[in-house]
């Protein structure tokens, strides 16, 4: 709620327009008040992670999906090795899921 709180009154104070959203410690917001938030942020002891914000370009990252120009290129994981038929079925289940080829009809 903190966050979403100083993400909604930077946004008001810089009359910024757009959807803000508030996932644990993602924050989406404005690309145009971005840099004002972060200032915020700080001044409440808060610090972002320049390494995992994004602000400019066409690369975004939140919890743990990867999107460019908005379209989802999150990458397929092995998160461990796989040992045994059922993980390497249970894998590539995932694998296919991932790709999204219900939105595909022939």
């Amino acid at each position: 709620m903190i966050f979403l709180v100083l993400a909604r009154a930077t946004a008001y104070f810089t009359g910024t327009r757009g959807i803000i959203s508030v996932y644990g410690d993602d924050i989406i917001c404005p690309s145009a008040m971005s840099q004002d938030l972060a200032f915020v942020l700080s001044y409440f002891g808060f610090q972002v992670n320049p390494k995992k914000s994004f602000h400019e370009g066409p690369f975004r990252e939140s919890c743990g999906g990867h999107y460019h120009l908005g379209l989802d290129i999150t990458p397929f994981y092995i998160r461990e090795p796989i040992s045994t038929i059922d993980q390497l079925i249970s894998s590539l289940i995932r694998f296919v899921n991932g790709l999204g080829l219900k939105d595909f009809q022939s």
